[in-house]
């Protein structure tokens, strides 16, 4: 099968937009993970895809619900659209992490999840692409309790070394920027890191492109945290 989306949203990331929507996904299973489908191709080509995935549905979920039109499709991504903003009931801030994991890797990152989230004591809910492996990671933290933050920074650095050593990505869509700079060295080694360097010089030698950004080592969780209301993240 090849879906045209195909969307993941764990416990943590359900029960959050739940919450937030005042309705659960499927009636008597609040929390249910998810796993959002749609289709795409001729009408033949989807009524086959559809055949497919119902089958499959009906022997191994626990429940699955179809939209008949655009307006119940609309209803089922409510889960999606509101869980990133609706994750602020638990703490006041997020590391939130796009990373890459292959689909190899899957059970074992779904483990490594659940400890981290045991032996760090925070909530870290997790959604996202997952027919090309890009995870959202959400550690979820308050800023102004030090015993939160400091495991937040322990979460972060843990998570990316374990994806790396998962065959993953530590950036899937959003690139380095600022916040993955600490993460830059545990992907790539010296020499790749020196060639990135070589190319950004050749290309760029009066340093006015962007500056600041990639290779020098920024943390941002130990920066004065800006309030700006952004669509995705605030009601």
């Amino acid at each position: 099968m090849q879906p045209a989306i195909c969307e993941f949203l764990d416990r943590e990331s359900v029960l959050c937009a739940e919450r937030a929507t005042g309705r659960s996904v499927f009636e008597g299973q609040a929390g249910r993970p998810v796993i959002l489908l749609e289709l795409a191709g001729s009408k033949l080509e989807v009524q086959e895809q559809s055949a497919a995935v119902l089958a499959w549905a009906q022997a191994h979920a626990t429940g699955h619900r179809v939209a008949a039109n655009r307006d119940e499709a609309e209803q089922l991504w409510a889960v999606r659209r509101k869980c990133s903003g609706a994750m602020f009931e638990l703490g006041d801030a997020k590391l939130n992490e796009d990373i890459v994991i292959p689909m190899r890797s899957y059970v074992k990152f779904a483990k490594f999840l659940k400890k981290l989230k045991r032996e760090t004591g925070l909530h870290v809910p997790t959604f996202g692409h997952l027919a090309d492996g890009n995870l959202h990671v959400n550690i979820m933290y308050h800023r102004a309790d030090k015993k939160e933050t400091k495991a937040a920074e322990k979460a972060v650095q843990l998570l990316m070394e374990t994806v790396v050593s998962l065959g993953g990505a530590i950036s899937g869509e959003h690139g380095i920027g600022l916040a993955k700079t600490p993460f830059l060295r545990i992907q790539h080694s010296p020499a790749q890191v020196r060639a990135m360097k070589a190319v950004k010089a050749a290309l760029d030698p009066k340093g006015v492109l962007n500056p600041g950004k990639m290779f020098e080592v920024f943390h941002v969780w130990k920066h004065e945290k800006l309030v700006v209301k952004l669509p995705w993240d605030h009601k």
